[in-house]
C-alpha cells in the first residue's frame, strides 16, 4: 500500500509537468483558431481517466490534482482527517460519514481470526487505511482459533497478528484470564505475550433457508423453530441418544421409525423432503457457539457442507430449497434478498428473529452473542487509534451497516478502558463461602464498588 502511494506521488509530479505542456499547446492552437476567424463553441468533455470515482485509488494516479476521498496519498499528516466515501463489495461508492479519523503511529496492523467478525475487521480498516497513509492494515479471515493462536504468536495456527479475531469466548486451553477479567495470557506459541479482550458489537446468529423452498414452507408452518427442533435438525445422535441426553421428543409432531431427518419429522404439514445442511467447520467460533447454546455441548453434527467461509453456505442454501444453515446475522443481511431467517423460541416462550432491536436487547436468545477483538499488549500503541475509531460514532456507523449491532454507550466506554492495557495486579484473593452480595448507595463510592466487585467476583 505504501509503495503504491509513492509511486502515486512520482505520478502526480509527471502529469504536472504533461499538464503545463498542455495548457500551452492549447494557448497556441486558441490563438491560431483565432486568426482563421472560427470560434471554437463545442466544450471539451470531462477527463476522467485515472479519476477515483470508487472512493478507492487503485491506478495510483490522481489526474485532477484534488483527492476527492478524503485521504491525502501524498504522504501528508492526515491526523483529524474527514472520511466520508469508501468502497462497497460490489466495488460501487458508498458515502456513509465516519467523521474525523485520528491516526495512530505509521506502520502496519495484521487482523486475522473470526469469519463472523471479519466484515465488520474489513470496513474498520477501509476507512482507517484510507485517512492513514502511513498505516497499512491486512485483514484475513481464517476462524476464532486461528485469531486466538496468532495473536499468541502460533505458529500452527499462522504468521503472528496484532489483533485476533474471536466470534467467542477463549478456552482455557488456550489463555489464562487475569484477575480484570480482560487480559489473556498466552498458553500456546509465545507464552510470553498477553492479549486484551475486547468486545466490539453483538452478532445474533441466524438460522437460515432459501427463500420460497421446503425449508422456508415448512418453518412457516410452524411459526419458527425450537432449541430442540434444531438440535434434531443438526444432530447425528438417533432419537435414542438424544432422549439420553436430555433432549424433548415432543417437539416432533411427526416422526417416523427410521432415523433420516425430513422436514415431515416435525410436522404433518411440512415437506417429504431430506433436510440437507450446511455449517461452519470446527475451527469456527460460530460452530462452538451454537455447539454450546443449542447442541447441549454435544458437537456431533449430521453430514452437510462445512466451511469456514460464510460464503460458501450461502451458496449451499441458494442451490437446494430444503437445506438449512447457521451463520453470523451480517452475512444473513447481505441475502435477505434470496434468504429467510427463522424465527427461534426463546426462555420466555416467545418466537423471535434475528434483528438489531432483537439482538441489542437480547430477546433473540439463546442466539445472541458478543463478537471480539483481541489486541496484543505490546502493540496497543499502534491498535489502540485504530479500535478508538471504531468505537466512536463513525465505527458505530460502520458496525450498523455490515450488519451487527453497536454496543450500549456504557459498556463501550468500558472497552475504551481495556485499551489502556492491562488492569492493576491485586494479588492473591481469598474468597467467601459461596452465595450472592448485594451493594447499593452513594453514587462518589460507586465506582470504587464496582473496581473491588470487579476482581472479587
Amino acid at each position: 500500500m505504501n509503495k503504491t502511494r509513492a509511486n502515486c506521488t512520482r505520478v502526480k509530479t509527471m502529469n504536472k509537468n504533461l499538464a503545463s505542456l498542455a495548457m500551452i499547446a492549447l494557448m497556441l492552437g486558441m490563438a491560431f483558431a483565432g486568426c482563421l476567424g472560427g470560434d471554437d463553441t463545442t466544450d471539451d468533455p470531462a477527463d476522467t481517466t485515472g479519476t477515483d470515482t470508487t472512493g478507492t485509488d487503485t491506478t495510483g494516479t490522481d489526474t485532477t490534482g484534488t483527492d476527492t476521498t478524503g485521504t491525502d496519498t501524498t504522504g501528508t499528516d492526515t491526523t483529524g482527517t474527514d472520511n466520508t466515501t469508501g468502497t462497497d463489495n460490489g466495488g460501487g461508492t458508498t458515502t456513509i460519514d465516519v467523521g474525523t479519523i485520528t491516526c495512530g503511529p505509521d506502520g502496519s496492523i495484521a487482523i486475522a481470526g473470526s469469519s463472523t467478525v471479519l466484515p465488520l475487521a474489513e470496513a474498520w480498516a477501509q476507512y482507517y487505511d484510507a485517512a492513514c497513509p502511513g498505516i497499512s492494515i491486512t485483514v484475513e479471515g481464517g476462524g476464532s482459533s486461528s485469531g486466538a493462536g496468532r495473536v499468541c504468536a502460533n505458529s500452527e495456527k499462522g504468521t503472528p497478528v496484532e489483533i485476533g479475531d474471536m466470534s467467542r469466548d477463549w478456552k482455557s486451553s488456550e489463555a489464562d484470564r487475569a484477575l480484570d477479567g480482560y487480559t489473556m495470557s498466552c498458553l500456546k506459541g509465545d507464552t510470553t505475550r498477553k492479549a486484551i479482550q475486547v468486545e466490539v458489537a453483538k452478532d445474533g446468529l441466524s438460522v437460515v433457508m432459501k427463500k420460497g423452498g421446503d425449508a422456508e414452507s415448512c418453518v412457516n408452518t410452524l411459526g419458527g423453530l425450537t432449541v430442540d427442533q434444531l438440535r434434531y435438525i443438526f444432530s447425528s445422535k438417533d432419537m435414542a441418544d438424544l432422549i439420553a441426553d436430555g433432549w424433548d421428543s415432543s417437539s416432533l409432531a411427526n416422526v417416523d421409525s427410521d432415523n433420516d431427518r425430513e422436514w415431515s419429522d416435525l410436522s404433518a404439514d411440512c415437506a417429504n423432503s431430506a433436510i440437507v445442511l450446511a455449517y461452519p467447520d470446527a475451527e469456527s467460533g460460530t460452530f462452538e457457539y451454537f455447539c454450546e447454546a443449542i447442541m447441549n455441548d454435544d458437537c456431533s453434527f449430521g453430514t452437510g457442507t462445512q466451511s469456514a467461509d460464510d460464503n460458501v453456505l450461502v451458496n449451499s442454501l441458494t442451490g437446494d430449497g430444503a437445506a438449512v444453515a447457521y451463520f453470523g446475522y451480517a452475512y444473513y443481511v447481505e441475502n435477505t434478498d434470496i434468504l429467510t431467517a427463522s424465527a427461534v423460541k426463546n426462555a420466555d416462550g416467545n418466537y423471535v428473529v434475528p434483528s438489531a432491536t432483537t439482538v441489542a436487547d437480547g430477546t433473540y436468545n439463546p442466539l445472541s452473542r458478543p463478537l471480539f477483538m483481541n489486541l496484543n499488549v505490546g502493540d496497543l500503541s499502534k491498535t489502540k487509534p485504530f479500535l478508538e475509531f471504531g468505537f466512536g460514532d463513525g465505527g458505530d456507523t460502520l458496525v450498523s451497516s455490515v450488519g451487527y449491532v453497536p454496543l450500549i454507550s456504557e459498556y463501550e466506554h468500558e472497552m475504551r478502558e481495556r485499551l489502556e492495557g492491562p488492569g492493576p495486579d491485586v494479588g492473591t484473593i481469598t474468597c467467601g463461602p459461596d452465595g450472592s452480595i448485594a451493594i447499593a448507595g452513594s453514587s462518589t463510592v460507586l465506582p470504587l464498588a464496582e473496581a473491588w466487585a470487579q476482581y472479587y467476583d
